[in-house]
């Protein structure tokens, strides 16, 4: 597990409680943008899904402006990835996610799967992510075999 604190844009120097996490749990990869004691965000550097904190996600100013950062985007258009499906919405706070990473892997498996195969096909247009129609069997196969 790698912590770094996120750097000043003004001093490029660090700042005080606001860290990018990098760590593994099984087959995945995982950057998680953290506000003070709080998971705002998880990318899964291995599918590109991202997930937000369900409450902490635009909490205060402060995390607003490092999500933005995190996220390399404007809170509107975070808002629409929320709304067209393209970010998962979860309680993140909810799991020690250092002492228990065989449960935030199973959720982070749960929760994926729940998007790529579960939800209707019709949502799975182009979003302005840019991300492909999904192969769903290969999805299936890819998470059966872990």
């Amino acid at each position: 597990m790698i912590v770094q604190n996120m750097t000043s844009n003004v001093s490029n120097l660090p700042v005080a409680n606001q860290f990018i996490i990098n760590f593994k749990i099984g087959v995945y990869s995982l950057e998680m943008f953290q506000s003070y004691k709080t998971i705002i965000a998880v990318r899964n550097l291995n599918t590109g899904l991202i997930f937000l904190d369900s409450t902490a996600w635009n909490y205060s100013t402060t995390t607003s402006k490092y999500r933005v950062r995190f996220l390399a985007e404007t809170t509107q258009q975070t808002r629409k990835k929320i709304n067209n499906g393209t970010y998962i919405l979860k309680d993140l706070n909810n799991i020690n996610i250092v002492s228990d990473l065989d449960k935030f892997r199973s959720k982070i498996t749960q929760w994926t799967i729940d998007r790529d195969v579960k939800r209707p096909i019709e949502n799975y247009k182009e979003t302005s992510g840019g991300f492909p129609i999904p192969d769903v069997k290969r999805i299936r196969d890819f998470y059966n075999a872990s």
